[in-house]
């Protein structure tokens, strides 16, 4: 994040090859009994459709790969629910069922500080850019149940925004109760705090983590992004 506030360069994103998956199943394969393997959305990257491929190389049926049809927290809690699951020493077939049954149940909301990395990256038209930055007003982001990304809300100041946030997560809560949630952040950890408090406030406990959101996800939302995930009990 350091790198991207000092640079004016663009930079880029690539899944992992395919020789690179079919290395990593062949161990695997030879250490357990079955894997499974989680990815962020498919809409979104080309991970999942390559990771596919080389498990079907490597057998297939021992191996077990799924879209989250989320991103960043939201595919973490996924992982996070998966790991306590075979902690608990349920079957393979076990901890896929709570896995798929969670996906649709997983929301993610975050609000963005400032539109230039949208515009560097091309996922924002420059005068679209000035204009937001003129007026303080910035997108929140979520992704939709085919987990393509989206714009959550109108565009708004950073606190608009977080008050935003904070009412949507309650509407969720009591509409639907509140299994797990994470916050998340790019380089923003007094914001992340700020927003910690405020949901543990909501909710009644605490986060699971706070986490940095990925640089993959990163180069496009920008340093000064803050938001939380969260799995729904219904």
């Amino acid at each position: 994040y350091t790198t991207l506030r000092e640079t004016e360069r663009s930079f880029s994103t690539s899944q992992p090859s395919y020789g690179e998956f079919v290395k990593r199943y062949s161990f695997l394969e030879s250490c357990y009994e079955s894997v499974i393997s989680l990815h962020l959305s498919a809409a979104l990257s080309g991970t999942w459709s390559v990771s596919r491929k080389a498990a079907a190389h490597e057998g297939g049926e021992r191996i077990h790969v799924i879209d989250s049809r989320n991103i960043s927290g939201g595919l973490g809690l996924l992982v996070l629910k998966a790991a306590e699951a075979a902690a608990e020493g349920k079957s393979t077939e076990e901890i896929l069922e709570i896995v798929r049954s969670s996906i649709p149940r997983t929301r993610i909301i975050a609000g963005l500080s400032t539109l230039r990395y949208l515009v560097r990256g091309g996922r924002a038209g420059a005068m679209a850019g000035f204009v937001g930055n003129m007026l303080n007003l910035f997108p929140m982001i979520t992704v939709d149940p085919e987990g393509k990304a989206c714009s959550f809300g109108r565009p708004g100041s950073e606190r608009a925004n977080l008050k935003k946030m904070l009412e949507e997560f309650e509407k969720l809560t009591d509409r639907h109760g509140l299994e797990k949630y994470v916050v998340l952040h790019a380089d923003a950890e007094e914001t992340a705090g700020e927003l910690a408090a405020e949901l543990e406030g909501i909710c009644g406990k605490a986060p699971e983590y706070t986490m940095e959101i990925s640089p993959v996800i990163g180069i496009n939302t920008g340093p000064g992004s803050a938001g939380f995930a969260m799995i729904l009990e219904s």
